[in-house]
């Protein structure tokens, strides 16, 4: 639990960073250049943004084994082992509730 409290801490020290920087520091930066500089606080904004995303896909990137998506799985909890397939279930076409019959049987209407 505490794993997982770390990295929304980290998360939230991040986003907040970000913001303060894109709100504040580009604010100061743009007020102390010149007006022909402009273009370096929007490339330097859109830098950071990009580093913002490239952070938070590697910190939240898949993984094989993620602690946030860990079940806790009980032989009882399953339903016997069974599939899906064992119990008769085969595909979508299979449902009782529906009633459109297969691709290869539908007959055009006139």
């Amino acid at each position: 639990v505490l794993r997982k409290l770390k990295v929304f801490r980290e998360f939230y020290v991040l986003i907040v960073s970000y913001v303060y920087f894109t709100r504040v520091a580009l604010y100061l930066l743009t007020s102390m250049l010149p007006c022909r500089y402009a273009w370096v606080t929007v490339v330097t904004s859109e830098a950071v943004t990009l580093l913002l995303f490239v952070v938070v896909g590697y910190k939240f990137r898949p993984m094989v084994d993620n602690q946030y998506l860990r079940l806790d799985l009980d032989v009882n909890d399953v339903g016997g082992g069974q599939t899906s397939t064992e119990l008769g279930q085969t595909g979508w076409s299979n449902r009782p509730d529906t009633d459109i019959p297969p691709y290869g049987d539908r007959r055009d209407r006139v």
